[in-house]
């Protein structure tokens, strides 16, 4: 009998590859255009090897329990460089001091270590319809703080957008700084979702994925 779980592997290595198709037309992008796309591409790198061990680790769940949590362990770091990388993509976008931005991401580089490491101490496995995951723990709900983070991420990406919007920065007839930054924002909207998990698996929101590639692709034929 077929589970979510059998309709999961091949997904999450869908996505992977819609990941790394915006990442290698935003890397283009920043050999062209020396900005902070390289960040960008950062970001959708972590994105696609996140759902290759996703994929990986469910499909091994099947055969081998055991390895399919060790490899889960690498889904959490990931999932953190996400946020985090995602977080000071942002930040290059409102502050356009060098120093200032070298020192917060000195900051968010030291947050994510200790994300890390407390992530493999406290991680224990479990399973959540059909697929392996892990728990940090019973008396926090699941993921609200991955939440939180997202949701200001998000928060700010609407406010970066209004501000180069009015600033003329991106408009009707300057499409390409918004393409790409719109395909983070919808990336980052549909992870929110996911996390809360007000659904077991909320798949027609998650054909949004396919609009992240053709959005980067867009985004430089606009700019170069």
């Amino acid at each position: 009998m077929l589970t979510i779980a059998d309709f999961s592997v091949p997904k999450s290595f869908l996505i992977s590859i819609f990941c790394s198709i915006a990442a290698y037309y935003v890397f283009k992008l920043f050999k062209k255009k020396k900005d902070d796309n390289f960040v960008l591409f950062l970001f959708w790198i972590s994105c696609s090897i996140f759902y290759i061990f996703l994929g990986t680790s469910t499909l091994v769940f099947y055969f081998l329990p055991w390895l399919a949590f060790k490899i889960y362990y690498f889904c959490l770091i990931f999932a953190g460089a996400q946020i985090f990388i995602g977080m000071y993509y942002l930040i290059q976008k409102i502050i356009k001091e060098k120093k200032t931005r070298i020192v917060i991401a000195i900051i968010l580089a030291i947050i994510f270590i200790i994300y890390s490491a407390l992530s493999i101490k406290n991680a224990r496995p479990a399973v959540r319809y059909g697929e392996p995951y892990l728990t940090v723990g019973d008396e926090t709900p699941q993921g609200y703080w991955g939440a939180i983070l997202i949701l200001v991420i998000i928060s700010f990406s609407l406010f970066s957008f209004r501000r180069d919007f009015k600033s003329g920065a991106i408009g009707w007839g300057l499409m390409g700084g918004f393409y790409g930054f719109y395909a983070f924002v919808i990336y980052m909207s549909i992870s929110l979702i996911r996390i809360l998990y007000f659904l077991v698996h909320p798949w027609y929101l998650e054909i949004f994925y396919v609009f992240i590639p053709y959005l980067a692709y867009k985004s430089y034929k606009e700019l170069t």
